[in-house]
């Protein structure tokens, strides 16, 4: 089911997780890691990718990602999104039929414009808890590229949760895309790094309704270029 793993990829990240350092630093560090992952297993041939993401994990997890990538000479664009996840047994849904999944309706969003070409358009996610979030955002990205491979990034997942991410993938149109893990389902560290990471429905998580330090200054620019 998951395309790619690797071992020292892995065995850095439990590292990171034996240190057990502040969660935030933890999350920054593992985005870090996951650009090794796919720097390792995958060419750049357009030395390019975008990045589909949720606003909570603009300044931690796909920070470290950008940053390690950018290391490497491969541009990082980004699409952002502030979503409100609706499961579907939330009330006021009852009567829902049982195929209709949780759903994720975006209430804003940011895309860095001017980005041509790219290799990849990549979710990235600190948790692999909320499917209908990553999957609705990957899928809003998506169509703004033409037949780009699409990837979903994650520090971890549970079996499970890659079944109701490729069920909803499917409710949704959305072509499969492959899915890359920092650590696999079955590591000892795979439960305790699936719990750390945030989602945006969670009262703790940062920026849900706010704006990412990571985002203000491509806020900025993207104001300037408009001006007359």
């Amino acid at each position: 089911m998951v395309e790619n793993l690797d071992v020292d990829v892995e065995m850095d990240i439990e590292r990171l997780l034996i240190e057990r350092a502040e969660n935030a630093d933890t999350l920054y560090r593992v985005g870090a890691s996951l650009a090794d992952l796919l720097l390792k297993k995958l060419s750049f041939a357009r030395r390019s990718v975008h990045v589909s993401a949720s606003a909570v994990d603009i300044d931690v997890i796909f920070s470290g990602f950008a940053e390690r990538m950018r290391d490497n000479k491969v541009t990082v664009s980004l699409s952002c999104y502030w979503n409100k996840l609706i499961p579907a047994d939330a009330p006021g849904r009852n009567g829902t039929p049982n195929f209709v999944p949780d759903i994720a309706p975006v209430f804003h969003q940011f895309h860095e414009d001017d980005v041509g070409d790219v290799d990849y358009v990549v979710a990235i996610s600190s948790t692999s808890r909320e499917p209908a979030v990553i999957v609705e955002n990957l899928r809003r990205t998506a169509a703004r590229f033409r037949n780009t491979s699409l990837i979903t990034l994650l520090p971890t997942s549970s079996q499970e949760d890659l079944v109701r991410l490729i069920d909803h993938a499917r409710y949704r149109g959305l072509r499969l895309p492959s899915m890359f893990l920092g650590l696999n389902s079955g590591n000892v560290w795979s439960p305790w790094l699936r719990s750390l990471g945030w989602g945006c429905d969670q009262e703790d998580s940062p920026h849900r309704h706010s704006m990412p330090a990571e985002l203000q200054s491509l806020f900025q620019k993207q104001i300037l270029r408009m001006a007359p």
